[in-house]
């Protein structure tokens, strides 16, 4: 009986920490990025080996106190997704943070991130005159080059 007992325990500590802890810390995260200036979204896409599916994780960069912090926002599977399937994922994301502030899409090269970076360039448009900055996909290689 005692797998059974150590079943019941692990579901218990899942369900605190899906339901009593994440939620607290991503408040926390969305108040840090709300009282920052400017924030950047990274996002990157594998293939996520035990459920053979394309996962996209998304992280928050901010700058916090006097370092740049790099914040863990969310996951998403996509399976076999395209820039509008992307953009919809990405939509309550940065409607929660603010499109004034996000300052720049850091990602990968392939043409669907391409096509994303401009739909969701066009979408920011209608809500604020600010616009991203454009510094190539991967923003930390082109400024790491260029110090």
């Amino acid at each position: 009986m005692t797998w059974c007992n150590n079943f019941l325990v692990a579901r218990e500590v899942l369900y605190l920490c899906k339901f009593g802890i994440a939620p607290y810390f991503a408040d926390q995260l969305l108040e840090k990025v709300r009282s920052s200036s400017n924030y950047v979204l990274l996002f990157d896409e594998t293939l996520n080996k035990d459920l053979q599916e394309k996962q996209m994780d998304i992280y928050v960069c901010i700058w916090d106190g006097n370092r740049v912090a790099s914040c863990y926002q969310s996951s998403e599977f996509l399976g076999h997704a395209r820039a509008v399937d992307m953009l919809e994922i990405f939509n309550p994301v940065i409607s929660n943070l603010g499109h004034r502030g996000l300052l720049q899409l850091s990602m990968d090269g392939p043409a669907v991130n391409w096509k994303l970076y401009e739909l969701l360039r066009h979408d920011i448009a209608h809500s604020t005159p600010l616009k991203m900055l454009e510094i190539g996909s991967c923003g930390l290689h082109v400024l790491n080059n260029a110090f």
